[in-house]
């Protein structure tokens, strides 16, 4: 990333789900990332999170959990006061998550520390209560942060069958990664074309997103890298065409990102939507991916599906 070092991002970890991903998130995001914070019920596992500030929450007084948020969360206001953007982790499956999260994004709010919830939601095998609790946290989450991102369990599972309980969490927050690294991309001030939280907004409302994304090198590497990002397990080519908004982030290096390239991939992408549908477009120029380009697609998530296979771009 170019100029996204002038962004002052802080992460939020919310239960056994989040912290677990705040490492290696906070890690990806590099010097970006001034502040962390990890919320839990687990006092040993609070206790080895590696995050600066650290909130602890009774798991015998749950009634009391929202009021005690208020209260630890207003000792960092000073903290929270000087970030332009907050990332919110949390499994929704988890108890804590689920219950707090919606609150969470409430209070951000409130404090005017724009807010990006990067959430997952349990596998099959973790229950149906599981499930249910984290889609209501989901619902109740929509609309309280600018921008909300799923990264669904049963919809990686569909495509990876086969792989195991660890490499599932593994991919999960992989995902989780590479949404936040897109979103900061998208932000970032020293784009070609940077975007605002009132683009996003406008465009989405509260929508839940989900994300694909592609990488490719050599010749035509931005338009292989949009057809990549349609081969992942959270979107796919027929999920596009339906899709009544969209949000393109394209990372290349610079010679990549003439305005006739850029004019010639839009229009290339705009084929593969439904006549009547939004979208908007950001392009970053790096310097550190050696002749790569780096596509993202975001979209509503709605009632959607990825169980069929991807359309390949050239049948789209």
């Amino acid at each position: 990333m170019s100029e996204v070092a002038a962004l002052r991002v802080g992460i939020i970890a919310v239960g056994y789900g989040g912290c677990e991903m705040l490492p290696q998130v906070a890690a990806a995001l590099g010097q970006t990332v001034m502040s962390t914070i990890a919320l839990h019920t687990d006092t040993e596992e609070l206790a080895a999170s590696l995050a600066q500030h650290r909130l602890h929450f009774n798991n015998t007084a749950k009634e009391a959990w929202p009021e005690d948020l208020q209260a630890q969360l207003h000792t960092l206001q000073p903290v929270l006061a000087t970030l332009q953007v907050v990332f919110l982790l949390a499994h929704l499956g988890d108890e804590i998550s689920a219950h707090l999260s919606p609150t969470l994004a409430d209070l951000l709010a409130a404090q005017k520390s724009p807010c990006v919830a990067v959430v997952t939601t349990p596998f099959e095998y973790e229950g149906g209560r599981r499930q249910r609790r984290a889609n209501e946290s989901l619902q109740s989450l929509q609309g309280r942060a600018p921008m909300l991102c799923e990264v669904s369990g049963d919809l990686i599972l569909e495509q990876n069958s086969d792989i195991t309980q660890t490499e599932a969490a593994e991919t999960t927050t992989e995902w989780t990664e590479q949404i936040c690294r897109s979103v900061l991309a998208l932000l970032d001030p020293g784009g070609l074309v940077a975007l605002d939280w009132q683009d996003i907004q406008q465009t989405f409302g509260s929508e839940v997103l989900v994300m694909g994304k592609g990488t490719a090198t050599g010749p035509q590497a931005p338009l292989r890298a949009f057809v990549a990002a349609l081969d992942g397990p959270l979107l796919n080519a027929e999920t596009l065409r339906q899709a009544d908004a969209v949000l393109v982030v394209l990372e290349a290096v610079p010679e990549m990102l003439q305005l006739w390239q850029v004019r010639d991939l839009m229009a290339t992408v705009r084929k593969t939507l439904s006549l009547d549908a939004e979208m908007l477009f950001s392009a970053v120029p790096v310097a550190e991916q050696e002749g790569a380009a780096v596509m993202s697609v975001f979209l509503p998530k709605g009632e959607y599906s990825c169980q069929s296979k991807p359309t390949p771009l050239h049948q789209a």
